[in-house]
């Protein structure tokens, strides 16, 4: 039996288009604006299915994931008053159905998965791209030494 390929999560951006975020911007590599392209088209492609004017539930967060062997998997959030999936557990989850090694619930995923992951967010009140490494958005993160 041979043993299962398993590829990494390397980046993971979410575009998030109803909350503002803050954090000390770095510099943007041209994979990082690609991941910002990709995760753009499936907020773009959800239909609107609110039935609110304000449209608050409508697909708002999109999340992208690059796995080390270049695959680039997608997501879009699905919110729900009774509750919500985030784009990027969903996104996580949907790598590792793939076979690449996924990566506060869903920041601990990352930390646990993946804790030299990049995340990359998108700051809908002034367009900014902010980048930061999973441990520095979350310093004291819990991680078990054994399970």
């Amino acid at each position: 039996m041979s043993a299962k390929e398993f590829y990494l999560i390397d980046y993971l951006l979410a575009v998030n288009r109803s909350a503002p975020f803050t954090m000390v911007a770095r510099s943007l590599t041209a994979t990082h604006l690609n991941l910002i392209a990709v995760a753009n088209k499936p907020i773009d492609a959800a239909p609107p299915h609110s039935t609110t004017e304000a449209r608050t539930t409508d697909h708002t967060c999109a999340a992208a994931a690059l796995a080390s062997d270049g695959r680039i998997f997608t997501r879009v959030n699905m919110f729900h008053y009774s509750t919500s999936l985030c784009a990027e557990s969903t996104v996580l989850a949907k790598a590792a159905e793939a076979g690449v090694a996924s990566a506060y619930s869903t920041g601990l995923i990352m930390v646990d998965y993946h804790p030299g992951i990049e995340v990359l967010v998108l700051d809908s009140d002034t367009g900014d791209i902010k980048a930061a490494g999973i441990k520095d958005l979350l310093p004291y993160a819990w991680v078990p030494k054994k399970w």
